[in-house]
């Protein structure tokens, strides 16, 4: 039986480092029956060049003379292929040898339109794999509706689909005016027309890079509201809105940014009839509720280091307020240090007849010092402690 033929489509961007390992892995899949269709999307170093040194039939370049971005990209390449099949590769990633051909044995086998998988993530030197649970297939494929209601599941790179789903979403493809999160809104259009099919094993290894549109943040508030606009009787929009506070290190961004974003975002809410949902409120929530589990936390290894003093066996670094409040609370529980540190120390002082010593005067590396001093201060003694090779050092709670 002759294999049908794959369209892998492949937009791209000054890409010169990457595109030579994205194009490889392609090329060297064990699923012969494939063309490459390559959308330079106006790139200005020596991608295109690259690109052009290959001399592979199956290669086709276009070459747009100005940057459209990747959604318009895809779409050009999408419009020029002519595969029974269409695959998706992003410029900077890598294809598994055997990809194409576990996955189409995949959807002949059950009769799915689509099919993905997940991928291992490589980030500054980190490497993960998406989904972190890729092994449920409740999870990630008998309940992929109910999955991508809440957050998506679903790497470009790892999906391929037939070219007659093209034809159910009505001609829009990737939609071009969403500045992120293109991904999820052309997986869930596809989510409400078809079932997808799932590979439980990595299949794809993908690079995410410093200059992506990921770092966009102001892009990523756009998105998340025009997919509301745009999904809204699909998402499960409370748990889509959690996952999203939960997921994104919002607090993170510039105030101006932040709260643009969540007007935004709120603004969609209102339009669409769901004023009840108050995207602050529930960012608030968020945060008391991390708030809270961060200080269970602290008062456990406080415990936990507490416990662990012997009386004159431990340093307090802090002489001032803050240091003297730990001093007494020790006190009442029966434990003294052996003395005070502070960073410069210009006489010999004392407190309750305990000796106030400079850190360049305290040599015993080895025991215990108690950081004993208000936030502001506190990052500047750990580095101090660092710089000088303590062994131990705890940030006590008062």
């Amino acid at each position: 039986m002759t294999e049908g033929l794959v369209s892998v489509i492949i937009p791209v961007y000054n890409r010169e480092n990457t595109i030579k390992r994205a194009i490889d892995s392609v090329l060297c899949q064990t699923y012969a029956n494939l063309e490459v269709v390559i959308v330079d999307d106006g790139s200005t170093d020596n991608t295109v060049k690259i690109v052009n040194e290959y001399e592979d039939n199956r290669i086709k370049l276009i070459c747009q003379k100005e940057n459209g971005g990747a959604n318009r990209a895809r779409n050009i390449g999408i419009a020029n292929s002519g595969g029974e099949y269409i695959a998706f590769q992003d410029s900077d990633d890598e294809w598994f040898p055997d990809k194409l051909r576990i996955q189409i044995e995949q959807m002949k086998s059950h009769g799915y339109m689509a099919c993905y998988s997940p991928y291992n993530l490589y980030e500054n030197e980190i490497v993960s794999t998406v989904p972190f649970y890729y092994d449920n297939v409740d999870k990630y494929q008998i309940n992929l509706r109910k999955t991508l209601m809440k957050h998506n599941a679903i790497g470009i790179p790892t999906l391929i689909i037939r070219q007659s789903v093209l034809e159910l979403l009505e001609k829009e493809y990737f939609d071009e005016y969403m500045p992120r999160l293109q991904d999820y809104d052309f997986v869930i259009r596809i989510a409400k027309t078809v079932e997808i099919g799932y590979v439980n094993r990595p299949l794809v290894n993908a690079y995410r890079t410093s200059n992506s549109i990921s770092t966009d943040k102001e892009a990523l508030y756009k998105a998340i509201a025009r997919l509301l606009r745009k999904h809204y009787n699909f998402l499960d929009i409370k748990s889509f809105l959690e996952i999203f506070l939960a997921s994104n290190d919002i607090m993170l961004d510039a105030d101006a940014v932040l709260l643009n974003g969540l007007n935004m975002i709120q603004e969609a809410l209102d339009d669409l009839g769901y004023k009840k949902i108050n995207v602050r409120n529930m960012l608030i929530s968020y945060v008391a509720k991390q708030t809270k589990i961060q200080k269970n936390i602290e008062q456990i290894q406080n415990d936990y280091y507490l416990g662990k003093l012997c009386d004159r066996e431990f340093a307090i670094y802090g002489a001032g307020k803050v240091g003297q409040e730990l001093y007494y609370k020790l006190k009442a529980r029966g434990l003294q240090p052996r003395c005070f540190l502070v960073t410069a120390c210009e006489k010999r002082e004392q407190i309750d007849g305990i000796p106030v010593l400079s850190i360049d005067e305290y040599h015993d590396k080895e025991n215990m010092v108690l950081i004993g001093i208000s936030k502001e201060y506190q990052t500047e003694l750990i580095e101090n402690l660092l710089d000088r090779s303590y062994k131990e050092f705890y940030v006590c709670l008062l």
